[in-house]
């Protein structure tokens, strides 16, 4: 199929612009010291009208500055559904997406039905292509009954679906597509509406589906995030590995933010393609805390490779001695099964402690596909236990004030490590608190059930 593209590769600038539209000098300063990250791309597909509104054309234009494209083509949902299906819904490659710029629609269940049947090759994520969007909703209780583990309720939302990084061990690539909606202001629209309707919700996420800070200031989102939150006396979480941040340092309301950084041993980051090293990120929190945000870390994921327990205590002293976070939260390595192949295939064969590896082996078996230990997790309590406990121990010897959360743990796990971790499970971050911790007066605080500080 043939698709008249607004560009070919016969350019001579490294970065291929789609449009040209004229900007002050003040605006071009801002450009040259705050930019998103430079992508590098074999397609971009602009939907046909997800750039009628100008502040939609704005967007895609300074977005479009960044992105080294080989072709640029404007698609109707039909051309693209056609070309999923020659694709057999593969486009692009890690670190190298497909960028398919297109619009949020808040639609009824019933029309998505009937979009779905007209284009029925993009389907899951590919249905953003269409406008469908997923708000993600956290599963509204403290113990799940489809885990059987402890997950704070939450909400998330996100304007793009696909992410910068291109880690090995991440599933928001498996289309090879980076999906941009460009009207986000409709989305934050949006957005309100249900925040309006559930008052006791002070905290909403983001980056569920992508790292907005790599596409930032030139997106805009997450300043329509934090004024959004000013208006409505909310706060945003941001769920990030980036170091691009010199963005959010004198942005209006980011008192609202609260960043919450992935922190890994550099064992790790190998498989973390395009991520910046610990010692920026480091750098980044330190920056984000001077300027008034909320600074919070993850072990996401904790992957027990090879010598991990050296290489863990020293990504702990380095994260200690540079930056006190709001808390740091453990979030153990999960994958589909059968788990073995998974860890391969993402790791190689030779990175996972042998003990480890030779548990999934064993657990794995006959290599068909099992279910997953409660909380989706790949290794069994022991396991875990073991992880769990040491990683907290290496914490409190250097600090022993900041509560530690266990994402998406049992019950049985916070029982077992209550005496360390200083926060309940009733309030382990996601959800609640609705405000920072040390923003909470005393009046705030409550002892934790769990014999914890509470926050």
């Amino acid at each position: 199929m043939q698709l008249s593209c607004s560009l070919s590769n016969s350019h001579s600038s490294s970065v291929v612009r789609a449009f040209e539209h004229e900007y002050d000098d003040e605006y071009e300063d801002d450009f040259r010291r705050n930019a998103m990250k430079t992508l590098s791309t074999p397609c971009v597909y602009i939907l046909d009208g997800s750039d009628g509104e100008k502040r939609c054309a704005d967007r895609l234009d300074r977005m479009m500055r960044h992105i080294q494209a080989e072709s640029v083509c404007r698609v109707t949902c039909e051309e693209l559904d056609r070309i999923a299906a020659e694709r057999k819904g593969q486009f692009g490659e890690p670190g190298r997406p497909h960028v398919i710029f297109t619009t949020f629609r808040w639609r009824s269940a019933e029309e998505e039905r009937e979009l779905q049947k007209r284009y029925p090759h993009l389907t899951g994520s590919l249905r953003q292509a269409w406008g469908a969007y997923a708000l993600f909703m956290g599963t509204g209780s403290t113990e799940t009954p489809l885990t059987g583990a402890i997950c704070r309720p939450f909400w998330d939302t996100s304007p793009m679906l696909g992410c910068y990084h291109a880690c090995s061990y991440c599933g928001n690539m498996r289309h090879g597509c980076l999906f941009v909606i460009l009207n986000a202001e409709q989305l934050v629209e949006q957005h309100e509406k249900i925040l309006k309707c559930a008052p006791w919700q002070r905290l909403w996420h983001t980056g569920g589906g992508t790292d907005i800070f790599c596409f930032e200031p030139e997106h805009g989102f997450t300043q329509l995030l934090l004024d959004s939150a000013a208006r409505l006396d909310r706060y945003v979480l941001f769920y990030t590995s980036s170091d691009n941040v010199d963005f959010i340092l004198d942005m209006k309301h980011r008192d609202r933010a609260i960043i919450e950084w992935t922190f890994s041993p550099e064992s790790l980051t190998r498989f973390e393609r395009k991520c910046p090293s610990l010692s920026l990120r480091l750098k980044a929190m330190q920056k984000c805390k001077a300027a008034g945000c909320t600074v919070r870390c993850q072990f996401a994921p904790l992957v027990p490779l090879a010598g991990w327990k050296e290489q863990y205590r020293e990504a702990i002293r380095e994260l200690l001695t540079a930056v006190e976070p709001d808390f740091i939260a453990i979030h153990m390595l999960r994958c589909p099964s059968p788990f073995s192949a998974a860890v391969r295939d993402w790791f190689g064969a030779e990175a996972l402690a042998p003990e480890y590896l030779a548990m999934l082996d064993a657990l794995d078996g006959d290599g068909q596909r099992r279910p997953a230990f409660p909380g989706n997790h790949i290794f069994p309590y022991e396991a875990r236990l073991k992880l769990n406990r040491f990683v907290i121990e290496e914490i409190r010897k250097l600090n022993s004030d900041v509560p530690v959360v266990l994402c998406r743990e049992t019950p049985e796990m916070w029982e077992e490590l209550k005496d360390n971790l200083g926060v309940s499970p009733d309030r382990c971050g996601c959800g609640t608190p609705p405000r920072p911790r040390q923003l909470q007066n005393q009046s705030e605080r409550n002892p934790s059930r769990h014999g914890g500080t509470g926050f």
